[in-house]
Order: structure tokens, then C-alpha cells, then sequence
């Protein structure tokens, strides 16, 4: 959704995607949350997989971001 000339992420249903059911959407969807993007090549390197695109990208996050994925991952967990 476009929003003052600005892309808004908007998830489909409750939740982002669980990381069990699809490992690559799941980090995909992070990496588009959290990570500064313009086109959607700044969230995709080829040849790495966006699972270890988003290792090295929360290896330079700072806390916050950090802190809130640990909080998606944990919101995923609870009840396994």
C-alpha cells in the first residue's frame, strides 16, 4: 500500500508468516519489515537465501530491531 508516496508493509491476516511453515516467506517478510528498502532488490542478494540475507542483517541491526524480532520469533514459539 502506498502511503505519501511510501510503500507500507501490510501483513494478510493476524500474523507475519510462521518460520516453520516457510522459512524463505518468513525471512523474506522480516527483512521487507525491518530492513531500509526501495526496490525490492535491496532485500535479496542473489545466490544468498534470504534466511542467511537476514543472519548478516540482524548481525548489524541495532537492539531495537533486533529486539523486535526476537518478539516475532517468541510470539510464533508460545504454545509450542
Amino acid at each position: 500500500m502506498l502511503v505519501g508516496g511510501s510503500a507500507a508493509l501490510q501483513w494478510i491476516g493476524r500474523w507475519s508468516p510462521p518460520q516453520e511453515r516457510d522459512e524463505e516467506l518468513y525471512c523474506a517478510s522480516l527483512l521487507a519489515l525491518f530492513k531500509p528498502w526501495r526496490v525490492l532488490e535491496d532485500l535479496h542478494v542473489p545466490g544468498i537465501s534470504f534466511n542467511t540475507y537476514l543472519v548478516l542483517f540482524l548481525a548489524l541491526a541495532c537492539n531495537k530491531v533486533s529486539n523486535l524480532v526476537d518478539n516475532i520469533r517468541y510470539s510464533h514459539c508460545v504454545g509450542c
